[in-house]
């Protein structure tokens, strides 16, 4: 925990942090069950300090680090499901290299009914 703390992108993001400690902490395997390292979340909410909220719902993103004692290396990158809503799109930007992957959600069916039935919810 020492050096996703230290890291330049936790230090950037920590202002927008949820809890101080991990949402999820998990350890990571290899093929053959041997653990080789660890997957650490941080929930964030880049509007926590706004009065105002946008949209009536929004999902909070993931701070993402993984640690991997083999290659003695951290990915770093934030798991941004600020536009799910909106766009039906999750994106991971590695801030290591810099690239950005979208994931296109539409397709999930179980997740559209959720932001529906949510959405609903919220309207009452």
């Amino acid at each position: 925990m020492d050096a996703i703390k230290k890291s330049d992108s936790f230090k950037e993001y920590k202002k927008y942090l949820i809890e101080k400690e991990p949402t999820i902490l998990n350890p990571v395997t290899d093929e053959n069950n041997n653990h080789i390292g660890y997957i650490a979340q941080f929930e964030i909410d880049f509007e926590k300090d706004s009065k105002q909220k946008k949209d009536l719902l929004t999902f909070n993103s993931l701070l993402t680090y993984i640690i991997d004692f083999s290659e003695d290396e951290m990915l770093e990158g934030l798991l941004d499901y600020s536009n799910v809503v909106s766009e039906k799109k999750i994106y991971f930007n590695n801030f290591g290299t810099g690239e950005t992957v979208t994931y296109d959600v539409s397709d999930i069916p179980e997740l559209q009914e959720v932001v529906v039935m949510l959405n609903r919810k919220l309207m009452l």
